[in-house]
């Protein structure tokens, strides 16, 4: 393989850098400040947190953006149980409903964005985009509350337990609810990390940055391929491979690649195995709702053959 491809897929399976960090963390930082300040008591119900790429430790030299969840936290909202007895206990168990105001909240969380950072705001349908400058990084904002979805099981303690996620609202549909969980997803990343011996996420930074060429290539046929797929379907895709054909050695990870990506290929493109994919975040199924495995597969089938004939756009 010529040496540019060798030093192309292995620069773009590094991690960020330390100062490109440090300015994710300045934003966050910047925008928990100006809720707080501008709510005084109000304030500490709000917490604004790393979300996707950064959290995950997924975040690519591709794209330097970072996604930030506002959620508030003295309140939650809750999914109860499938099972009509486990659901009628927590629904005892649990205080009464109490309307938190979320919508009218929102819109005051994003009126004190659009106040304190001005013309750097871009308001999307689903997020609030702040632009950066030389001390922070751009940023795509969703204001949220925290969200438990009950398991019908208890703890120790005898209490009910239950997943924890965020329940956020996009700008464009205030009705629809988006429930995500961001921890589970981290730690799902985070176990098959370590099996992997810390050689998935660099695969994943690499099929991201990948994802990331084919959408910027000006091939009708890439950008398609590329168009529809979220960084957290690769990360599910590249979880799916079993950790033991991650592991290899060095810097160069082209070994591994010519494992990794066949495998995800052969899971997605088998109807049976497919079925078997589950989200990161909720264990829901991977495909049939918002994901298509016709999409997945496109994708996988194309990165796959352009990379292995050395034919990918790599500027």
């Amino acid at each position: 393989m010529p040496c540019v491809v060798h030093d192309t897929v292995n620069h773009w399976a590094a991690p960020l850098p330390d100062a490109l960090v440090h300015r994710a963390q300045q934003t966050r930082a910047e925008i928990q400040s100006t809720v707080c300040r501008s709510l005084g008591v109000d304030g500490a119900a709000w917490e604004v947190r790393l979300a996707g790429s950064f959290l995950n430790g997924t975040a690519t030299l591709c794209s330097s953006d970072i996604d930030l969840h506002v959620i508030r936290v003295d309140r939650y909202a809750y999914e109860l149980p499938a099972q009509p007895g486990a659901r009628a206990w927590v629904q005892r168990w649990l205080s009464s409903a109490i309307d938190c105001g979320f919508l009218e909240l929102r819109r005051r969380i994003e009126w004190i964005v659009v106040q304190c950072f001005g013309d750097s705001v871009v308001k999307r349908p689903k997020a609030m985009h702040i632009k950066g400058d030389s001390h922070r990084i751009d940023a795509d904002v969703v204001v949220g509350i925290e969200h438990r979805r009950y398991t019908g099981t208890v703890d120790a303690c005898g209490q009910p337990t239950y997943i924890a996620g965020v329940e956020l609202r996009s700008r464009e549909d205030p009705d629809g609810r988006v429930i995500c969980y961001p921890c589970s997803r981290w730690q799902a990343i985070e176990d098959h990390d370590h099996a992997a011996m810390r050689r998935s996420r660099p695969l994943i930074r690499i099929l991201k940055c990948v994802r990331h060429a084919m959408r910027h290539s000006g091939l009708h046929e890439l950008e398609v391929a590329a168009r529809d797929i979220p960084s957290c379907l690769i990360e599910a895709l590249l979880v799916a491979v079993p950790a033991h054909l991650y592991h290899g050695s060095g810097d160069c990870y082209w070994n591994e690649l010519r494992r990794v990506v066949p495998h995800a290929i052969s899971l997605v493109a088998t109807p049976r195995s497919a079925a078997t994919m589950t989200d990161l975040g909720g264990d829901q199924p991977l495909f049939g709702g918002q994901w298509s495995r016709e999409s997945a597969l496109r994708f996988l089938q194309v990165a796959w053959k352009r990379l292995e004939v050395h034919d990918l756009p790599l500027s």
